[in-house]
């Protein structure tokens, strides 16, 4: 969901002067925000992890995908 389509579908509380002070809007969009902060702060607290090559995940990823017998 794109930010133009939440801002079309969200209503604006505003108080005596005009000012916004609440913003009500569907809860799809709400939970898609959310979602959206979530990945964000995984990727900060994420950011001083060092990387690896395209070899190397792909090697994790072989490992894991082995099965045991």
């Amino acid at each position: 969901m794109s930010v133009e389509t939440i801002a079309q579908n969200t209503t604006y509380l505003v108080n005596r002067q005009g000012r916004r002070t609440h913003a009500v809007l569907p809860i799809k969009d709400y939970e898609e925000l959310l979602s959206d902060l979530e990945g964000i702060a995984v990727t900060i607290s994420r950011r001083n992890e060092g990387s690896i090559s395209i070899e190397e995940a792909k090697r994790r990823v072989g490992e894991k995908s082995k099965v045991s017998c």
